[in-house]
Formats: structure tokens, C-alpha cells, sequence
């Protein structure tokens, strides 16, 4: 799925830290994939539903929900980081 971007260089559940990342990457002419993961769908146990069916989501911060991970080749991982150290991440 990922092919040569296996190495991660940025996680964040704050979606403008991750559009910070994505323009700095592209600015530098860095290579990335990215994935997110969805933490409200997680299924809690067989049988039992997922934490947004049982629940719904009052009370959920949603903007934690979601995940945002970065990968780029093991080539362009220093440079990345190096980068992706500007973005304070609170």
C-alpha cells in the first residue's frame, strides 16, 4: 500500500498541523503518502458495536478523533524531519 514510504515522519490529530506538514513537504519537493485513521468507528468489542453507534458523538472532541500520519522514503526521512520540526505541536 505504501510502497516506499514506510517511514513515518509526522503524526497529528490537528487537522491545520497536518495541512502545515503536507505544504512544507510540497514547498521542499518532498515525496509523502498519508493515512487517517478514524478513532470513533473502532469497534469495541464482537457484537457490541463501535463507540460512535453506542454512544453518538456528544461529549466527543471530534477534532481528536482522527489521526493524520505522513510517510516519506527512507531517503528523504532526515530532511522531512528536519522540516516538520517547525510545526509546534501542542
Amino acid at each position: 500500500m505504501l510502497g516506499k514510504f514506510r517511514n513515518s515522519v509526522f503524526i497529528t490529530t490537528k487537522l491545520n498541523d497536518f495541512v502545515k506538514a503536507r505544504n512544507l513537504l510540497e514547498t521542499h519537493n518532498i515525496q509523502y503518502k498519508y493515512r487517517t485513521t478514524d478513532h470513533s468507528g473502532k469497534m469495541l468489542a464482537p457484537g457490541r458495536g463501535t463507540t460512535r453507534s453506542i454512544s453518538g458523538t456528544a461529549g466527543m472532541n471530534l477534532e481528536s478523533n482522527l489521526l493524520y500520519e505522513i510517510f516519506v522514503s527512507k531517503q528523504d526521512y532526515e530532511e522531512a524531519s528536519f522540516y516538520l520540526k517547525s510545526i509546534h505541536q501542542d
